[in-house]
């Protein structure tokens, strides 16, 4: 998604300037036209602080700037969020949240920072409840409601 036109045809409909939370999981696969990436992680835009959040269970710098660049595009499209930094980009927030212990499960903690923060309201002091033994849970529930 490189233009603000891609990203309105995508989440026009979805009225996401108007929304109080906005969950975008953000992948480390460069190559929008094909698939592949080998780890997730979740930006969070609060509509209330105005602010973008990155909650990354095994962090790394090119997703920080992926979520940058992603955010960037969101505030150009939709008028989400201010702020530059570098380059113009629109700051992300670092969120504290739980590190996995392992190699293969950020996505099923980036689909538990969804839950945790969309029951809460975007109380991040509550992902400190997300353990391996919550995502070793939550991955055996989503095997077995899966496909």
């Amino acid at each position: 998604m490189s233009t603000p036109e891609e990203l309105g045809a995508i989440f026009g409909a979805l009225a996401i300037g108007s929304k109080e939370l906005v969950f975008l999981p953000l992948n480390d696969h460069g190559d929008a036209e094909s698939r592949g990436g080998s780890h997730w992680s979740l930006l969070v835009y609060h509509a209330g602080r105005g602010r973008y959040t990155l909650l990354d269970s095994m962090p790394s710098i090119d997703m920080q700037r992926r979520a940058e660049l992603l955010a960037t595009r969101l505030r150009d499209a939709f008028d989400l969020g201010a702020g530059a930094g570098a380059e113009g980009l629109v700051r992300v927030h670092k969120g504290k949240c739980p590190r996995q212990q392992n190699g293969f499960d950020c996505g099923v903690y980036a689909i538990a920072f969804v839950q945790q923060l969309a029951v809460t309201g975007f109380d991040v002091e509550a992902l400190a409840e997300i353990t391996p033994e919550w995502i070793t849970k939550l991955r055996a529930e989503l095997l077995v409601s899966g496909p």
